[in-house]
């Protein structure tokens, strides 16, 4: 399954080829940190309309420390998840997005 990344201010957000939209949101990852057995907690910027940006750090997807992503991001305003999204493809979002992430550093190394 592919995630796109669309930054087209009329249709921002992921969208996967077999599940359609999934946010109205796009997000850079910032920084990560590992702990708690090495889980990654991460510091996110996001934004909707490219004018305003949310930070929301110390956000953990994956063990027995993970957050609901959904619920986060509601809690930051009018960003909103597909209620359809699942741990699964928020995994995928994020795995495109540290991608992303690990080029930028390495590009500034």
């Amino acid at each position: 399954m592919a995630i796109i990344k669309n930054e087209s201010l009329e249709n921002m957000g992921y969208f996967s080829d077999k599940h359609g939209a999934l946010t109205n949101f796009i997000f850079e990852i910032l920084s990560v940190e590992y702990r708690d057995n090495l889980y990654g907690y991460f510091k996110i910027k996001m934004t909707n309309d490219n004018s305003v940006f949310v930070v929301i750090d110390n956000l953990s997807i994956c063990g027995k420390f993970s957050d609901s992503f959904p619920d986060r991001v509601l809690e930051e305003g009018s960003y909103f998840c597909h209620p359809d999204l699942s741990h699964e493809l928020v995994l995928d979002i994020f795995s495109y997005e540290f991608d992303l992430y690990k080029s930028r550093l390495a590009k500034s190394a």
